[in-house]
């Protein structure tokens, strides 16, 4: 029977050295697929990183040619508007200016037909009053 508890002991130990270079191998194992996994995980973050910001700078440059692209396009409407209100408020004035002349002239006109209305009034009233004296 002591012979069969060492046997039994030696095989234990045999199979507990066994179990532990198996766990060690597998823990090794483990270990260096965590190590290739990590190394894959940060290339592939790096990647991306520099993907985020190649697409942030292609972005940015778009947005920028667009606003450029908006701001030409209103500043040409702007210009466009600009000279019509001028071109419009010069002929405003003109029109203003020449209506203000045919007034003025007609003004002038009408006070020269009234003063010689009521000159010739006066001037038949005078008559009136001699041939009533005369008479």
């Amino acid at each position: 029977m002591e012979g069969d508890f060492i046997r039994f002991k030696e095989d234990y130990n045999k199979f507990r050295s066994e179990c532990y270079n198996t766990i060690r191998g597998t823990k090794e194992d483990l270990q260096e697929q965590i190590s290739v996994s990590d190394k894959f995980f940060g290339e592939l973050t790096t990647q991306l990183q520099e993907d985020i910001k190649s697409i942030r700078h292609l972005a940015t440059n778009e947005m920028r040619n667009q606003e450029k692209e908006l701001v030409n396009r209103f500043s040409g409407q702007f210009d466009e508007v600009h000279n019509f209100v001028t071109k419009s408020v010069k002929e405003l004035k003109d029109e203003a200016a020449s209506l203000q002349s045919r007034f003025q002239l007609n003004t002038k006109k009408i006070k020269q037909v009234c003063s010689n209305y009521f000159h010739k009034y006066e001037t038949d009233l005078e008559e009136v009053k001699i041939r009533i004296s005369n008479l």
